[in-house]
């Protein structure tokens, strides 16, 4: 009986999850529209994530975000250790980073990250 509960307390604290991060991307979308609208087209918000990854990573700060999952289709939350960011050769901006919840190094496409949160705690001294 008490695993049945348990059960639905996950389930209910993992809707509430979803609809979160679902919220904060939609207000991210509308956001990213307003910035483009007031800083004309040549604009992106890929530029300005980039800028953000960057900076934390130099400041090594962990970062914590809204991320679409191809593979299942769906908005995740991750935390991750940001190392460097490139732009590949179709012209997509990639960040390499410390995935924390797989505990290896990933990469993941700034175009799909919805909301990006630069937190106040360091990564240094913890991947050596």
């Amino acid at each position: 009986m008490s695993d049945n509960k348990t059960l639905s307390q996950l389930d209910e604290l993992t809707a509430k999850n979803d609809a979160d991060a679902t919220t904060r991307a939609e207000e991210n979308d509308e956001y990213s529209t307003k910035l483009a609208a007031e800083n004309g087209s040549e604009w992106r918000l890929d530029d300005h994530i980039r800028n953000v990854l960057d900076d934390a990573i130099e400041r090594k700060l962990i970062i914590e975000l809204v991320y679409y999952a191809d593979s299942s289709m769906d908005l995740t939350i991750r935390r991750i250790y940001p190392l460097s960011t490139h732009l590949t050769k179709k012209h997509n901006v990639i960040c390499e980073a410390w995935g924390c919840y797989r505990q290896a190094k990933r990469v993941f496409r700034v175009d799909r990250m919805r909301t990006v949160i630069v937190t106040d705690q360091s990564y240094e001294g913890l991947l050596e």
